[in-house]
């Protein structure tokens, strides 16, 4: 018994000491950095670099999976690789909104939009420069990047069938025009903050795509002529063997869930030359299916082909639309002869009419888009703009608001 009490009274003892006596000396940790550690000029490059990061994880998968709601990806299970059920919802537009594959890309998308914001914040109310530049290169970044997050909720999700637009923290529903315009007005302070010809180019460019995108046409002409230019370098998402590119893992030589509509291959048979850019591998399902899987991103070496956010290709296409529209002025055939030539396609001979959508005896622009941007996310964008969606009334033309933000935002549909 005394041997007991002898036990029994030494966490008495200890139990008289406070933790502050113990943890004094304790040395910091050296795995992690606090937000507030984050504050200072020299963090600024790196916080770019995670920007950037993020925009690659959250842009891909949402651009494929675009595609994939659009007409230029087709999911059928005679594919063995084709098994995930989200995705084929999508492809007859009576998708849920438990369909866990499109609530990683709206999550991710929100945390680009987020992690931009948070960087203007910082930079403008906790760091202190000495050098201007830092501060601007910051800033043109952060504002770049989440009018562009903003775009793409705007683009892919809605709240119902004719509806699109999405929540923005924990708050309000936002229509895609409402996103549009904040896309725009994030844009146009990007432009603020450097004298740098291409990223200015790159900010109209993108600005002249929404103005599209809202039938805006005189806004549209007016960025597109400010926008990027043929020559000039795309704004592009970079992937390697570690940060993998979404295409190539859900439509291509990784895993083809996803395979390319068979207009792809009639464009190649009917013109040989279209092979040169519309490139992909075809293969035997069950009962005979034939199906074709991209090879536009294809690993190389360590690296996988980027994904163009907004090039010249695009802009070109642009200003040529509008050209036909009356709202530009220019030779709308050289400018489509430009995107073909850099394809590796043959040109259209002198004489050949323009039209923006298909007409007989005549070579669209709506085409041409469908070959020379193929899988960029943006075909869906054509479709409702020049109305032209492929699946019956009461389909959705976007995503649909994720089940567990309608959980925890109750403002979601206000």
């Amino acid at each position: 018994m005394n041997k007991l009490k002898y036990i029994l009274i030494i966490p008495i003892i200890f139990g008289f000491a406070t933790c502050s006596d113990y943890v004094t000396d304790v040395d910091p940790f050296i795995d992690r950095v606090t937000d507030v550690g984050l504050n200072g000029e020299s963090y600024v490059d790196g916080l770019i670099i995670g920007l950037e990061n993020q925009a690659n994880w959250a842009i891909d998968d949402a651009l494929v999976n675009a595609d994939g709601l659009s007409d230029a990806l087709i999911f059928d299970r005679r594919n063995a690789n084709a098994t995930f059920s989200g995705l084929e919802n999508a492809d007859q537009g009576l998708q849920q909104d438990t369909d866990s594959e499109f609530s990683g890309p709206f999550t991710q998308l929100h945390e680009l939009r987020v992690q931009a914001d948070t960087l203007v914040y910082r930079i403008e109310n906790k760091i202190t420069f000495s050098n201007v530049a830092t501060k601007n290169k910051g800033l043109y970044s952060a504002y770049l990047w989440s009018g562009i997050a903003n775009f793409y909720l705007g683009s892919y999700y809605g709240k119902s069938q004719t509806v699109g637009g999405s929540p923005i923290n924990l708050r309000r529903f936002y229509t895609t025009a409402e996103l549009y315009n904040i896309a725009i007005v994030k844009l146009k302070t990007a432009i603020t903050y450097t004298t740098d010809p291409t990223q200015i180019k790159v900010a109209n460019s993108f600005m002249a795509k929404i103005y599209l995108c809202m039938k805006d046409y005189a806004n549209a002409a007016t960025h597109a002529n400010l926008g990027l230019k043929k020559g000039d370098a795309a704004l592009t998402l970079k992937y390697n063997t570690t940060n993998n590119n979404a295409y190539r893992l859900t439509a291509g030589d990784t895993r083809t869930q996803f395979s390319l509509d068979p207009r792809f291959k009639a464009y190649t048979v009917a013109d040989a030359t279209e092979k040169n850019r519309i490139k992909f591998t075809s293969f035997t399902g069950t009962g005979g299916f034939v199906y074709d899987s991209q090879r536009k991103y294809v690993l190389t070496g360590s690296d996988v082909t980027p994904i163009e956010v907004v090039d010249w290709l695009e802009i070109n296409l642009i200003r040529a639309e509008l050209i036909l529209r009356g709202n530009a002025t220019g030779d709308a055939l050289a400018l489509v002869n430009e995107v073909r030539t850099q394809g590796g396609a043959a040109v259209k001979t002198a004489g050949t009419v323009l039209s923006i959508l298909p007409e007989a005896g005549k070579y669209s622009i709506y085409e041409e888009r469908d070959k020379a941007l193929w899988l960029r996310g943006l075909r869906i964008l054509d479709q409702i703009r020049l109305d032209k969606w492929h699946l019956p009334g009461g389909t959705w033309k976007w995503y649909q608001i994720p089940y567990n933000e309608k959980q925890k935002n109750k403002n979601w549909d206000k």
